[in-house]
């Protein structure tokens, strides 16, 4: 905790144990019947503190059962502590001395009723309770955790909807991954992204296999020695997916989940998709396209553009009648191999995937060359297409730079030409 955090936190006069005694809450009244008031530092009424502690248990419960989990990490009293403040920009998962996990919870916030209000703190708290029991595994503050960061988050904002499922205030999050299909899945800026590729993971491999993932420790963590942390999310779903699967592959030519969850991330309307969603295409409708083009038969359309690792750009073309079929390159505008990856889709009236296909390799033939990736897509007959969609994703694991505001950091640019064929 920073000192101002720390301060407030130590003069806060009430403490509450829940009814399960996992959580021991500590907590002011902001107009106390005697004694001094504790302003935006302190809840409305006793009520409230009651509302958190039975939200907490309720939250340990079913996070405990969702991910199989031992008990989490706690100090000496075998409780996990809980500070209600004000000030707080948003809950935190914190550090007490001892490398104990805490929880930091707003006093209050801003919604504009009390349906609302109690929904996020709802889902504030079954986040926060995520972290706390994925502590064990990677402790948030060591810095071998940091390539965890984005899964854990992912975890936590899936964990929202999963203890509380007709809560849907992890909505707030959805908008700008609806948005910005073009942000790094492990961009700070865009960690609670993450929560729909875990979301993907589970419904596709189970929710199982999000927790061996997150629980797959090769060696036993040694805070002094970075070094004897276990492998990024990515090397550990390589390497327990079965059956031939990767989650991520630089190979161009070869198919992987991250491609996979990013062709699904498209369609939202088709049962068939593991990102199925209606409700929420119903609020935000489809991913955005980086660009759009009207084709008819003899035309062709060309976009150039720049992707980060771990993202994705989507392309979208209106066909015009009498275009039987679409031939795709893609050329990456540096020399040598590049992780870029395309498909090309046939999207119907009401949003399902009626035909897709992967784009493949043409093999370099020196290093100067450019990868090029091909294909060609006969448009069905017997549905009614409302577009064409091309997925170009970058399989990139690592950043050139630091910057995460840069919109295409590790250089990777790229042309896409589409001829359409009569």
């Amino acid at each position: 905790m920073n000192y101002n955090v720390k301060r407030a936190a130590n003069n806060l006069p009430l403490e509450l144990e829940s009814k399960q005694k996992h959580f021991l809450l500590r907590y002011g009244l902001r107009n106390p019947s005697s004694g001094k008031g504790m302003g935006f530092h302190g809840i409305l009424k006793d009520d409230v503190a009651g509302f958190y502690a039975d939200t907490l248990d309720s939250s340990y419960q079913k996070i405990k059962s969702i991910w199989r989990r031992p008990p989490p990490v706690c100090d000496s009293s075998g409780k996990i502590r809980v500070y209600i403040l004000g000030g707080l920009l948003n809950p935190a998962m914190s550090i007490q001395g001892g490398d104990f996990p805490i929880i930091l919870l707003p006093s209050y916030n801003q919604e504009t009723t009390n349906k609302l209000s109690l929904h996020r703190i709802k889902a504030e708290i079954a986040h926060e309770v995520c972290h706390v029991f994925n502590f064990h595994e990677h402790p948030a503050h060591h810095s071998a955790s940091g390539d965890w960061r984005w899964f854990d988050e992912g975890m936590a904002v899936y964990s929202e909807s999963r203890v509380f499922k007709n809560n849907i205030d992890h909505y707030r999050f959805l908008h700008d991954w609806v948005i910005f299909p073009e942000f790094s899945l492990d961009n700070p800026e865009a960690e609670y992204h993450a929560s729909q590729v875990v979301r993907y993971l589970a419904k596709r491999f189970g929710e199982k296999f999000v927790n061996d993932v997150w629980t797959d420790i090769l060696v036993n963590p040694k805070p002094e020695d970075p070094s004897s942390y276990p492998d990024s999310p990515f090397a550990v779903m390589n390497r327990i997916l079965s059956g031939g699967l990767k989650f991520i592959s630089l190979h161009n030519g070869e198919s992987d989940v991250f491609s996979d969850y990013c062709r699904d991330a498209y369609f939202l309307r088709d049962p068939k998709s593991h990102l199925y969603a209606p409700e929420v295409f119903d609020r935000f409708g489809e991913r955005a396209s980086t660009e759009n083009f009207e084709l008819q038969p003899g035309s062709n359309a060309e976009a150039q553009s720049n992707l980060d690792h771990l993202a994705c750009r989507y392309f979208r073309y209106s066909v015009t009648p009498g275009a039987a079929s679409l031939v795709l390159t893609l050329e990456a505008l540096k020399e040598g191999n590049s992780p870029l990856k395309a498909e090309v889709a046939v999207v119907t009236r009401d949003g399902k995937n009626a035909l897709a296909k992967r784009l493949v390799p043409i093999p370099l033939s020196s290093v100067n060359d450019r990868m090029r990736l091909t294909g060609k897509i006969d448009l069905p007959k017997n549905v009614e297409i409302d577009h064409v969609v091309v997925v170009v994703t970058n399989c990139g694991l690592k950043r050139a730079t630091d910057n995460v505001y840069e919109s295409s950091d590790d250089e990777q640019e790229f042309r896409l030409q589409v001829i359409a064929e009569g």
